[in-house]
């Protein structure tokens, strides 16, 4: 009896164990260990909910409970795509500044402004979208908070003056929770 060649894989993802150490999904027929040192929204989560993932398009993995979207290269090699912005050199027409920090956190920190109203402190992210203006100036801008922008001529006074405008606008009012889809480029005849 001859059987037939094997055909490409159905089925979506699945995670199949979760341990103290992180969890093990299973995708296009291979298996792949997502540490909690690397993929720390994990290992607070509702064991039902890391069960629940999907792929929405090729190579994109998404936990919609958890509002947790991974494509499957930051799987595969997660310290390409680190969990802190460390400034390596220039960008474009940026400029380093002498009193700028080594390291950045991409996700916005409310310990001390929690810490001042007396609450228990927490990590919340936000989307930041940067651009670079005509003049040469970064802007960025936060579609969670109205309002909620800020720019500078380098990326290091950028990342810092953005986390502090989240700050302050956190004081006076509660980010919408639009989910964040993706960038579209259109492009239009003239």
């Amino acid at each position: 009896m001859k059987y037939a060649s094997t055909g490409t894989t159905t089925s979506g993802p699945e995670v199949t164990d979760i341990s103290s150490f992180g969890l093990w999904i299973m995708h296009g027929g291979k298996e792949y260990f997502l540490d909690y040192d690397e993929f720390p929204w994990f290992l607070e989560a509702p064991v039902q909910k890391v069960f629940r993932v999907i792929e929405e398009g090729t190579g994109h993995l998404r936990w919609p409970e958890l509002d947790i979207d991974l494509s499957l290269d930051s799987i595969k090699r997660p310290g390409a795509f680190p969990l802190t912005y460390e400034p390596s050199g220039t960008y474009g027409r940026q400029h380093i500044e002498a009193n700028s920090k080594p390291h950045h956190r991409l996700t916005h920190n409310i310990e001390n402004s929690t810490a001042r109203r007396g609450r228990c402190a927490v990590m919340r992210d936000f989307n930041v979208v940067i651009e670079l203006d005509e003049d040469g100036y970064y802007v960025a801008s936060v579609p969670a908070l109205r309002g909620c922008h800020t720019q500078a001529k380098s990326l290091d006074t950028l990342m810092k003056r953005i986390k502090e405008a989240i700050e302050l606008c956190l004081e006076v009012e509660e980010p919408v929770s639009n989910q964040f889809v993706g960038v579209q480029r259109i492009s239009i005849p003239t």
